[in-house]
């Protein structure tokens, strides 16, 4: 064999080692990166507790056996519910009824989404603090195509940004519609009544930039300089609304939340929460 052969020979080789030893790593460095879906501490706090609190409301490895009573959450984490806490999940990523759910977690009309859960024999809704925040954009609009048929110019929340010295930074401006929904009546108040610190109006532009802020102690005087002087009245804050709702929720009761936490602006909130739904 020649030298040139040789020479061709180990670049050969050289390439074929490359080539599956650098598919292999990069799979293996993909495979130890953490798991975007794992099941976050909260969650598998929550599943605990529905493992080992509840009775549970059918033999959970009979397939013909069916459940008396199930757990009511977001789609994403039917799963977690059914594996994990070992109890029937509403809905999961493969069911289609989640655009029903969306429908009751963003209503305002708790009577009537009580009574439609009850008679569903759902016992537990479970919350957690991205319901309210990073996922919220997703249950409305859900939400929307379940009562119209399409998707709509959101009437819950709206991204706005301002400048910040040379920056500009985003902010979410959340409606009248967003505080009063039963998901955020339930995780952010409790199902608590709420009182209102005070009613900011912000003053944007066409760009959706806000070019002013100003307080007011009263949800009429925020009005009345509205009128005047345009503007729009939301909250910049999940945790404090704009709007005074002095009726608490009714056929929701507060059970469990977990030990951890998650850091929400300037709050401190339980990372899951588990309502029980009341006869």
């Amino acid at each position: 064999m020649t030298n040139k052969q040789i020479t061709a020979l180990v670049f050969l080789s050289i390439a074929i080692l490359v080539f599956v030893f650098y598919f292999n790593i990069r799979t293996a460095i993909s495979m130890s990166q953490p798991n975007q879906n794992e099941i976050s501490a909260g969650w598998q706090q929550v599943c605990t507790w529905l493992r080992t609190q509840t009775d549970a409301p059918a033999n959970y490895y009979d397939e013909d056996s069916k459940p008396v009573w199930g757990v009511f959450s977001w789609w994403d984490y039917g799963y977690w519910i059914t594996r994990e806490g070992q109890r029937p999940a509403v809905t999961n990523p493969g069911s289609a009824s989640r655009y029903a759910v969306a429908h009751y977690l963003v209503s305002d009309n708790y009577s009537e989404t009580h009574t439609a859960l009850a008679e569903k024999k759902v016992k537990y809704v479970v919350i957690d603090y991205l319901m309210v925040t990073n996922k919220y954009y997703a249950i409305y609009g859900m939400a929307n195509e379940y009562d119209a048929g399409k998707f709509l110019p959101t009437r819950f929340q709206q991204d706005y940004s301002y400048w910040n010295a040379d920056t500009q930074m985003p902010v979410m401006l959340n409606y009248e519609d967003y505080y009063r929904s039963l998901v955020v009546r339930l995780y952010n108040f409790n199902g608590q009544a709420i009182r209102s610190p005070g009613t900011p109006v912000f003053q944007v532009d066409a760009d959706r930039t806000i070019k002013g802020l100003k307080d007011f102690v009263s949800l009429e005087e925020a009005k009345a300089f509205q009128e005047k002087n345009g503007g729009i009245i939301a909250g910049s804050d999940p945790f404090l609304s704009p709007w005074e709702i002095k009726e608490p929720v009714e056929g929701f009761k507060l059970v469990f939340e977990s030990p951890s936490k998650v850091k929400i602006g300037n709050w401190t909130y339980s990372e899951v929460k588990i309502f029980e739904v009341l006869p």
